[in-house]
């Protein structure tokens, strides 16, 4: 896979195989079973390097992750970012219990059973207890200070309001903080500056918008929260080498 990223957060369990994953400018050489947690908007990519190789995928957007993870001390440990942070997690040691539980998942997921979507969501519970409980010093010990959870609501805030007319003062405003020590907390908690997070979200809702619907780049310019055709366009081809309009008919080619 190429180097790519999403709105939304990705679990990887490499189960079997040889494999190397880029993440956010990491380097990864993965020979063992381990669990990868990438954040949603982080660039990442991965290529195998030995056969047989077997590996799930677990995609979960921001709204789910709140509802299955209800307590912030788990799902921080895919929004917790300070500089020395890894994204993998080896797991030999309880390669049974993981195996299980994936398993099980998948199981529950493509069953046709009217119950399996609570067991679902029970098995994942379950797993980042686990988790938690067998390699907390990957999970931060900030989570009960006021500021981690003040970056937690700005970031929620960006996610359900980054197409409108929103920057760093108007945060700070609302969530009467200064900017300065906004700025410095969230690149310390999330690993991106703010106006950065505001960007990537914009542009992730434009490259669905050019792959999934027939407005005009105009049309999706507005809708993706840019308030000039000219600026998102250049900031487009900026992260993408591309332009809208080059990525729409690139990406529709490859989807017939």
């Amino acid at each position: 896979l190429s180097d790519h990223y999403h709105n939304f957060y990705e679990m990887i369990y490499v189960k079997t195989g040889e494999c190397e994953f880029l993440i956010d400018k990491k380097v990864y050489h993965i020979t063992k079973p381990t669990l990868v947690f990438i954040n949603h908007l982080e660039t990442h990519s991965m290529k195998v390097l030995q056969v047989p190789y077997c590996t799930y995928y677990l995609l979960i957007k921001n709204d789910v992750l709140n509802s299955f993870l209800q307590e912030p001390l788990l799902s921080a440990i895919f929004k917790y970012r300070p500089h020395n942070y890894s994204h993998i997690i080896e797991v030999t040691e309880y390669e049974d219990l993981i195996n299980k539980l994936f398993d099980n998942m998948y199981k529950e997921y493509t069953s046709n059973d009217p119950i399996s979507p609570v067991a679902f969501k029970a098995l994942i519970q379950y797993l980042f207890v686990n988790i938690y409980r067998k390699y907390p010093e990957y999970f931060p010990t900030k989570i009960k200070t006021q500021i981690y959870h003040t970056v937690l609501e700005v970031q929620e805030y960006i996610d359900k309001n980054y197409t409108e007319d929103i920057g760093l003062e108007k945060i700070c405003e609302l969530f009467f903080i200064s900017p300065s020590y906004l700025s410095r907390s969230f690149k310390e908690i999330t690993g991106y500056n703010l106006k950065e997070y505001i960007v990537l979200q914009r542009l992730s809702k434009a490259k669905e918008l050019l792959l999934y619907s027939r407005d005009t780049i105009n049309e999706i310019c507005e809708k993706a929260g840019f308030n000039n055709v000219n600026h998102f366009i250049r900031t487009f081809k900026a992260h993408y080498n591309v332009t809208p309009y080059e990525y729409r008919i690139t990406e529709s080619s490859h989807k017939r």
